[in-house]
């Protein structure tokens, strides 16, 4: 049966070879001696079962593999910890490439349209954009962290008046002691600064469970940021790419279940903001929450129009109500320029009104400007 069976095979590759080659003259007779057919004696496998066990360790490994990204996943969202030594310094007050001071420009903060006016004046390298603040439960917590060991160092450090003044030169308002504590030690002791960055480890919360220890870290430092994405040039309407940062200060951090609890003072509410950034966009921009709100105009829907207020300053008014020009003379210049861009913005003002504080003595007018007046802040 079985020489029957091999006689009819190779019958059959005879066959194939005289169909498919031309001009060929081949028998069984004369190739036999050459073919060989090799019967399996082996049990052959069954398909299905090769399948199911294919299968089973395809959605194995693919199960550990997408678990091993969610596990992943979770813990960047959630506790991501990294470097950010631009941050340090702008919290500690060490360096200012990455902000500018306002603190020459007393006599118009927190005027709108005006303070905008009389930066563009006096600082230099910076430009004048259009950004679209978040919210602050969109923004991110940032925590800082240091050891059980830097902390006894810190805390059994000598402290005179020279720290009492390190400390009164910081501007943020609501920094832990430890934490400048840290950087006074740092400082007279010439610490490394790769040293003093290794030693703070930050944190970034996507939410505001925030731990008080982390691995034998105390919290030192918990703050709220907004990163504006959304920037614009006022020349071209054009998108720019830089990294601007609304810091929120966070003057008493209290902890609650692992959640903050304090007491947050928001002064930039979400929206769109003409703001005046650093030239430099290829740096990192800091900005204090209360600095951001007193030093830019909130673009405004009023009666189905775009508008931008100028609130005018009440030296200004005193000025010329009382006629005390001896106590005004540092505001003089400013009253010239002042005046200039009143007569100026003329153009632009949809209407004024009065605007009393509730529970406050001071009265203020305000002028409401058409959106377009952002073309003589573009001069």
């Amino acid at each position: 049966m079985n020489n029957r069976r091999i006689k009819s095979g190779e019958q059959k590759i005879v066959n194939l070879i005289n169909k498919n080659v031309e001009n060929i003259n081949l028998n069984y007779s004369n190739i036999r001696d050459f073919i060989v057919i090799e019967p399996n004696n082996g049990k052959e496998e069954n398909p299905k079962r090769n399948h199911f066990y294919f299968m089973t360790r395809y959605v194995a490994t693919c199960s550990f593999f997408f678990t091993c990204i969610a596990i992943f996943i979770l813990a960047i969202s959630n506790n991501q910890l990294f470097s950010n030594m631009n941050l340090t310094n702008f919290v500690m007050n060490l360096g200012t490439n990455n902000q500018y001071s306002c603190e020459q420009l007393g006599g118009l903060e927190q005027n709108d349209l005006y303070s905008l006016l009389i930066e563009k004046e006096f600082l230099s390298n910076t430009k004048i954009v259009e950004v679209n603040m978040p919210t602050i439960d969109e923004g991110e917590v940032y925590c800082a962290y240091l050891s059980n060991d830097i902390i006894r160092v810190i805390e059994n450090y000598p402290l005179d008046k020279e720290y009492l003044v390190y400390k009164n030169q910081n501007l943020y308002k609501g920094i832990d002691d430890l934490l400048v504590k840290y950087y006074y030690y740092c400082c007279k002791e010439k610490i490394s600064t790769d040293e003093i960055n290794d030693n703070l480890k930050w944190i970034k919360l996507k939410n505001k469970r925030v731990k008080s220890i982390i691995s034998g870290n105390i919290l030192v430092f918990a703050s709220i940021i907004r990163n504006v994405k959304e920037v614009y040039d006022i020349n071209t309407k054009q998108s720019i790419d830089v990294d601007i940062n609304c810091v929120v200060e966070i003057d008493d951090i209290k902890l609650l279940n692992d959640n903050l609890r304090c007491n947050i003072k928001c002064y930039t509410k979400g929206g769109r903001y003409l703001f005046n950034i650093l030239d430099d966009i290829g740096c990192e921009q800091y900005y204090y929450d209360r600095i951001f709100s007193a030093e830019s105009v909130y673009i405004e829907n009023m009666y189905g129009k775009l508008v931008i207020k100028g609130v005018i300053p009440t030296w200004y008014l005193d000025y010329y109500d009382n006629n005390i020009g001896d106590d005004y003379v540092p505001f003089l210049r400013l009253k010239e320029k002042f005046e200039k861009w009143l007569a100026d913005l003329e153009y632009y003002l949809l209407y004024s009104e009065v605007s009393v504080i509730k529970g406050e003595q001071p009265i203020f007018y305000v002028n409401y400007y058409d959106y377009s007046a952002i073309e003589y802040l573009s001069r």
